[in-house]
């Protein structure tokens, strides 16, 4: 019998990158697509053999680098016929580009829109729902729990 296996993915901006004062296309590089092993590679392995995953991404990069880094992850996602959901470190909320270094959070003011493709907002992210046969393991019933829907 085969066992159900959820795939994700977190896909985020490397905050020592960040830290170490790297332009955000350098970021990108290094984060994304770091070895040739990156996500272009794990997007491609996964089409090869017919798998979906669930990529959360991390869109708070984008209150100090802009959207464009953000929204290249997710078409890049989007575009191979993957999931996306949203993971946030919010220390990006007090980070200053260029200098590694913070400010307060309440100086920043950007706004960051999820884009309008992505999947339904939920109470946990759309990928945990129960597969079709119900797992007898323990493990895979706690860590899906039912559905709800607000």
């Amino acid at each position: 019998m085969p066992t159900p296996v959820f795939l994700t993915v977190d896909t985020e901006f490397a905050w020592r990158h960040h830290a170490a004062g790297r332009d955000s296309d350098e970021i990108y590089a290094r984060s994304l697509e770091p070895a040739g092993v990156g996500l272009s590679y794990q997007l491609a392995e996964l089409a090869r053999h017919s798998l979906k995953a669930c990529f959360f991404v991390d869109p708070m990069p984008a209150l100090v680098y802009g959207l464009a880094p953000v929204r290249r992850m997710v078409e890049t996602i989007l575009a191979a016929g993957q999931e996306i959901q949203l993971h946030l470190h919010p220390n990006w909320t007090a980070a200053r580009r260029g200098t590694g270094a913070s400010i307060t959070a309440a100086s920043s003011s950007t706004t960051i829109a999820w884009p309008s493709r992505s999947t339904c907002w939920c109470a946990r992210p759309i990928c945990w729902s129960k597969p079709a046969r119900p797992s007898r393991s323990r493990f895979a019933q706690a860590a899906m729990p039912p559905m709800t829907t607000r």
